[in-house]
């Protein structure tokens, strides 16, 4: 099968989305597939501004393609007019099986992937992968205004919490929960005892403000000023971007900057090896449609500790591989009882160690695949709704996507991309 995945953000950028797309691009070219990222991302890191980079190898097998389109540099989306036509194009080039669109928050290419497709009667899955929030108002403004909602085959989101607010944006549409994968033997570590007397803590994220890395710095003071004289309290923080300086002066300002590491952006193996000399994972974000980093904390045998009220909640048991709570303040609680209680600290670590997470690429490729699959079956009655919606999507209804490419060859605008195959020297997309 030949899958197209399609999203704004990608490598060189670092973060869950783009990690994610990463791994899934490799274990569906592994299963054998055709697999091809598009994306508006440029390969030239230092185009990417503030936001956290890295040196992240592309899976052997797989194509990568830039859109070179204008982008904004603080946000890295785009608005250009070109964009879609750009992306029909480059599908109408590639002729894919199925179109995988990853949305997030604001993800305008993403838009223009779905919208292309649609215009060549391609099978459509969309995965929404972040929490909406007030977001959804505007993609609800998008659907009025180019009725997107009606371009997919499959609706899925990363998570249960998600798919509920996926739901509001598609009344009457199902929307599948399509999980995030890991390997789990990729995280197994050989714990390093410390001190007796010490609460190791670990957390990754994108430093951003919708992380709430600053108030992850006061729950840990708090946390550490009633712990005080049972167990010091140290908290190393992995990753990078624009808020660090803050938090720095934040972490000076509450007195725990000597308790304090900020370690930046890690590659995989130096991470695990840090949850290895950690006792327990913690993060406080609430706009976290899945937590993939808690998750490989968790494979790797550390307690969770974490907001309930986000994705997470579907893949922790509480009590048993962690410890969720409503509030901040919960979690200060959270963290003084494993601070206490070493009976349970032991409990969740040792049922963490040997127990594998309910998530793992295996089952995750499989889920794909078949909602791939799906969306070919649903893409067979493509004609006949294109008679419904009354040709609103501009020409007349086309019965199979052969007929589809040829009836759109005439109209499709090529306009450049920049294709990059693994192994090749890497190619800056400068906006124009």
């Amino acid at each position: 099968m030949k899958i197209i995945l399609v999203s704004d953000w990608f490598l060189p950028r670092l973060g869950g989305v783009e990690l994610q797309i990463r791994d899934l691009a490799a274990e569906l070219a592994s299963a054998g597939h055709h697999v091809h990222v598009v994306t508006t991302t440029p390969a030239d890191p230092s185009a990417q501004g503030s936001l956290q980079t890295g040196s992240v190898a592309l899976p052997d097998g797989v194509s990568v393609h830039r859109l070179d389109v204008p982008l904004f540099q603080r946000t890295g989306i785009t608005l250009s007019r070109r964009a879609g036509p750009a992306m029909r194009g480059l599908l109408h080039t590639l002729e894919p099986d199925v179109v995988h669109i990853h949305a997030s928050v604001c993800s305008t290419a993403a838009l223009a992937g779905a919208w292309a497709a649609d215009r060549l009667r391609l099978p459509i899955v969309v995965t929404f992968h972040s929490v909406l929030g007030v977001h959804r108002h505007l993609l609800r403004g998008f659907d009025v205004a180019f009725g997107w909602s009606r371009w997919p085959h499959v609706f899925s989101a990363v998570s249960g919490a998600l798919a509920q607010e996926v739901a509001w944006l598609a009344p009457g549409r199902t929307v599948e929960v399509l999980p995030n994968g890991l390997d789990p033997d990729d995280w197994m570590t050989v714990p390093v005892p410390g001190v007796q007397d010490e609460l190791r803590l670990v957390s990754v994220f994108r430093l951003q403000v919708r992380k709430r890395g600053v108030a992850l710095l006061r729950v840990v003071a708090a946390a550490a000023k009633r712990l005080k004289g049972i167990r010091r309290v140290r908290l190393t923080v992995i990753g990078d971007g624009p808020e660090r300086r803050r938090m720095e002066a934040e972490a000076r300002r509450l007195g725990i900057a000597s308790a304090v590491e900020f370690a930046g952006y890690l590659p995989r193996p130096v991470i695990r090896e840090r949850f290895a000399r950690a006792d327990a994972f913690v993060l406080v974000s609430v706009l976290e449609s899945f937590g993939i980093a808690a998750l490989e904390a968790r494979a790797a045998g550390l307690p969770v500790v974490a907001r309930r009220d986000t994705g997470m909640a579907s893949l922790l048991e509480q009590g048993r591989e962690g410890l969720l709570a409503g509030s901040d303040a919960g979690v200060v609680d959270a963290l003084v009882r494993l601070g206490t209680d070493g009976v349970l600290l032991a409990r969740i670590t040792r049922n963490n160690r040997e127990v594998a997470p309910s998530v793992s690429w295996t089952s995750t490729v499989a889920r794909h695949l078949e909602l791939y699959e799906r969306a070919l079956d649903g893409a067979g009655c493509r004609g006949q709704r294109g008679e419904l919606l009354g040709g609103g999507l501009g020409g007349s209804p086309v019965r199979d996507r052969s007929e589809a490419r040829s009836a759109a060859a005439e109209e499709v605008d090529h306009l450049p991309h920049r294709s990059q195959r693994a192994g090749s020297r890497p190619r800056a997309a400068v906006p124009a």
